[in-house]
């Protein structure tokens, strides 16, 4: 599962970067065999054609497994590692159920990743699937079809709880039937507003999708789940594991102005933040530090 990567072009990059300089060191590491698993129920004929997908890697078919049987899960991988198959797969089966399907409310934290995965979802051609994003950008009369007649709704914890929540009596037949709470990006999850929605939902099974699950805040994500952790590769594994490339931290003092930035709804302006992050002495700083670290000799791209 996954995009195809286009090795030319990426051969193509590496000799522009180490033909001038900005590429000092290449490592390459063989490549290493696909691990996968067969689920320990088959997907129904229609959803498997649909899907697309022959054999499902040991990660998948476990987080899988899990969510048909009820089970919270949260899935921490990196990115490009095929989490989104995780939940896509047992959501076109539940609205593809010829006796009570089941409907699926799907979170993502911003308008254009539910409109990424609305795209992904609707060119599989799941059999009964009426999917929609339900934001700021749809209509009233989408928002009345979809209310009506969705089966699968994207959509990001504002719009859950400025349009949805306050009317819940509105989405009777949608909430009925719910079966799956997807959370993407969950490591946003332990923010008040998600708490709110899972708190008000209670699902019986939800997901998590994350590849960032350490928060700085120390945030326990995984009671949100049952503490049912699928699978994780933390930094250090990664190293071990030669996953990753081992590299050393090195701190040096941020010349940010970060006292006069104004403070707004419990975190600094995205604006004036970007401004005073985006600067030519913030960048020559960094440059000047990396060149007193032995620029040159480390492994760095």
């Amino acid at each position: 599962p996954g995009e195809t990567l286009d090795l030319d072009g990426v051969e193509l990059l590496l000799r522009e970067l180490g033909s001038d300089g900005r590429l000092v060191h290449l490592e390459r590491f063989p490549a290493r065999p696909a691990r996968h698993r067969d689920l320990e129920r088959p997907l129904p004929a229609a959803v498997a054609a649909a899907i697309g997908v022959d054999r499902f890697w040991t990660h998948q078919a476990q987080a899988i497994d899990l969510v048909r049987a009820g089970r919270s899960v949260v899935v921490a991988t990196g990115t490009g590692s095929g989490k989104s198959l995780c939940y896509q797969a047992p959501v076109a089966e539940a609205v593809s159920a010829p006796v009570r399907p089941g409907t699926s409310l799907l979170i993502f934290p911003t308008k254009a990743l539910a409109q990424d995965q609305l795209r992904a979802m609707l060119a599989m051609k799941v059999p009964r699937l009426a999917a929609a994003a339900y934001d700021g950008d749809a209509g009233q009369s989408e928002r009345t079809w979809i209310r009506r007649s969705a089966n699968v709704v994207l959509t990001n914890p504002e719009m859950l709880h400025h349009g949805i929540l306050p009317h819940h009596e509105r989405w009777a037949r949608f909430l009925a039937r719910l079966r799956y709470v997807v959370v993407d990006e969950f490591h946003h999850a332990s923010a008040p507003s998600y708490r709110k929605v899972l708190s008000h939902f209670r699902p019986k099974f939800m997901l998590g999708l994350t590849a960032t699950p350490d928060r700085s805040d120390a945030a326990d994500l995984l009671a949100l789940c049952d503490d049912n952790l699928v699978y994780e590769c933390n930094l250090l594994e990664g190293v071990n594991r030669q996953l990753l490339s081992p590299f050393k931290y090195r701190a040096i003092r941020d010349v940010a102005d970060y006292e006069h930035i104004p403070w707004r709804s419990g975190r600094f302006d995205i604006d004036e933040l970007a401004q005073r992050l985006e600067t030519e002495e913030r960048s020559q700083q960094v440059y000047d530090e990396w060149l007193k670290a032995n620029g040159p000799t480390s492994r760095a791209l």
